[in-house]
């Protein structure tokens, strides 16, 4: 019968008895540094190229440590537990905090073990808030198209400004509304969403749509041509 060389236990996993065997081989294998920026605006976090949604602080900061984490290769993770413990702070662009989270981690780091190893850390991690991308474009004049609504009632302006402010919520502003001869103007930061609305308008409610696009400059760093659309609804 085999025995732990260590503690001389008969329970062997194979050189060490299991609580041998945890005491020498760690889940985790090491932290990346934890630095989490925050769109205070519309509460996302940044990761890599994209802003992820997040819907508390702590939801944020599990998933970046989660990312910036190298687990012991064959190790399977049962829990993963972050507790934040921040100083009191206001969140607004330009601030940033220093603090720390306590990370607890169950699992096993072999696969014999019969009950989880559990280790506890405490991290440093830094909380930068600034605003992003998309909702730096709220509250200014930066428009990518111009949604025009002519002769029509009040149930599409309604509908209209229904479907407008739901977009808001995903990161697409109206910057301007103008009150025009027979109709509206909209001023959209994303074109994107105004040709689609535009085929739903037209699915909607009677009436034609006509989409028009106009050159207004170039990108100094990609050197490539900037358009303007217009998106023209004309109720029947």
């Amino acid at each position: 019968m085999a025995f732990c060389p260590k503690c001389g236990s008969k329970r062997v996993l194979d050189v060490l008895c299991e609580h041998c065997y945890k005491e020498e081989h760690s889940l985790l294998d090491s932290f990346k540094d934890i630095h989490l920026v925050v769109c205070f605006s519309c509460s996302k976090f940044q990761s890599g190229n994209r802003w992820i949604r997040f819907t508390d602080l702590k939801h944020a900061l599990m998933s970046k440590i989660k990312n910036k984490t190298k687990f012991t290769p064959g190790a399977k993770i049962e829990e993963f537990i972050v507790k934040p413990i921040l100083p009191d702070f206001k969140s607004k662009p330009g601030v940033t905090i220093n603090g720390e989270t306590e990370v607890v981690i169950k699992g096993k780091v072999h696969p014999k073990q019969k009950t989880l190893s559990k280790e506890r850390y405490i991290v440093p991690i830094k909380i930068s808030f600034t605003t992003c991308k998309i909702c730096s474009k709220k509250g200014t004049q930066y428009y990518e198209g111009v949604l025009q609504l002519r002769d029509i009632d009040e149930e599409v302006y309604t509908y209209v400004k229904q479907q407008l402010n739901k977009a808001g919520k995903r990161g697409v502003f109206v910057t301007k509304e103008l009150k025009v001869k027979n109709g509206y103007d909209f001023y959209v930061t994303n074109q994107n969403f105004l040709k689609k609305f535009g085929v739903k308008l037209k699915k909607r409610f009677k009436g034609e749509v006509k989409v028009s696009v106009k050159l207004y400059g170039r990108n100094k760093l990609t050197s490539k041509n900037l358009y303007r659309v217009t998106v023209l609804f004309r109720q029947k």
